[in-house]
């Protein structure tokens, strides 16, 4: 035995303490913060707050922490979305820069965007949304997750993989692609998680939403910079 490295006692090792499980709420919440449509429904949603006149119902979107007041709160979505425009976009770009990578160098991408969307999820709490707005956006990623499986049930729904056929895709992948980049994930990754979400929803005896096959989505097209959804609001 080394003299120099004694044995501890027993009673001098810290016990670790032990973690609260998440609740299903609290999971739900972790995977709709986790899709590429979270930052930009929680940018539309403050614009809708800030329009004048208001767009949206404050107290049915907005939990404020004790003390905090609604100009405060007003005052400091502002500041927010510039904030989370910046790391939205940014995200939009790694998510790109990943999806055209050589598949040999597809990790290094990964872990730059699994970066900056950590940062992103850490951020979406700032806005104080309340469990309305994070089922709003569950249902509205259930719609384009629809439209994705549409796409590709129709033929020649998948784009050319690389060449000089690149770019001279159908509509159908063109728009499969356009809405992957707005999710920032493929439809089979987007798939699994939706799945999960209902399932949470359902041992919570919650859920989503339903929104109307054909209709259009509000927050995810409205009040957003032209270059965000790529192509969602003009129906592509």
């Amino acid at each position: 035995m080394n003299p120099t490295h004694p044995v501890p006692d027993p009673s001098e090792i810290p016990t670790p303490q032990p973690t609260t499980p998440l609740t299903p709420r609290d999971t739900v919440r972790q995977l709709v913060y986790g899709l590429g449509l979270a930052a930009k429904d929680h940018i539309a949603m403050s614009e809708r707050l800030l329009a004048d006149p208001p767009q949206a119902d404050f107290d049915q979107r907005v939990t404020l922490p004790p003390g905090k007041t609604r100009e405060e709160h007003l005052g400091a979505l502002r500041k927010f979305i510039r904030q989370l425009r910046a790391l939205d976009m940014e995200a939009d770009e790694r998510f790109r820069e990943m999806s055209q990578a050589p598949f040999p160098r597809r990790e290094e991408h990964r872990n730059r965007l699994a970066d900056i969307e950590g940062r992103i999820q850490r951020f979406l709490p700032r806005f104080r949304f309340n469990w309305n707005v994070l089922m709003e956006t569950a249902a509205a990623a259930d719609y384009i997750l629809d439209s994705m499986k549409e796409c590709l049930a129709e033929p020649g729904s998948r784009p050319a993989p690389e060449g000089p056929l690149r770019g001279l895709e159908s509509k159908p992948a063109l728009r499969l692609e356009r809405l992957e980049d707005l999710m920032r994930m493929p439809v089979a990754e987007l798939e699994t998680r939706m799945q999960r979400i209902r399932a949470l929803l359902q041992q919570s005896q919650e859920a989503a939403p339903p929104i109307a096959s054909g209709d259009t989505y509000p927050s995810v097209t409205d009040g957003l910079p032209a270059n965000a959804n790529r192509g969602l609001a003009a129906g592509v």
